[in-house]
């Protein structure tokens, strides 16, 4: 009965085999990606073992035809450089936002205010002020 669990894995190195070069889906002026595969069979295999519920290895070949390397710390992929530009144009807008406010005015209140906010909350404080001060002005000449 098949359960879907897995019980055997293969690990290979990348410089495994050889490419596949009869691709039917390309064309033949289409250009590839060099092949950087060496032609050798070097690998582990290991598998579930029922009686001690632990991974064992059956099979471990290893015959490098090749230099071995380490493998880079940090893959970068094409997008990267837009990522990049992405991310340092976000923490640029945050680094903006975050910082002390610009004052439009010498006006002591708002001073205080730039003191107490950030650039992103200064405009919606200055807005509240000077609408509460609107309205203020209005209620002192309606009572007048």
């Amino acid at each position: 009965m098949a359960t879907g669990a897995i019980f055997r894995r293969q690990f290979v190195c990348n410089k495994q085999g050889f490419k596949k070069l009869d691709d039917k889906r390309l064309n033949e002026n289409e250009k590839r990606r060099r092949d950087l595969r060496t032609g050798y069979e070097a690998m582990i295999q290991v598998t579930l073992s029922k009686k001690l519920r632990m991974w064992v290895i059956d099979k471990f070949q290893d015959v490098h035809n090749h230099p071995l390397t380490t493998p880079p710390s940090k893959v970068i992929k094409h997008h990267s450089r837009i990522y990049n530009r992405r991310n340092a144009e976000e923490d640029e807008d945050f680094k903006t936002m975050t910082s002390k406010a610009v004052l439009s005015s010498d006006h002591p209140i708002e001073r205080k205010a730039g003191d107490c906010y950030t650039r992103r909350i200064l405009p919606q404080g200055s807005l509240d002020y000077m609408t509460s001060r609107y309205h203020r002005r209005e209620e002192a000449t309606a009572i007048d």
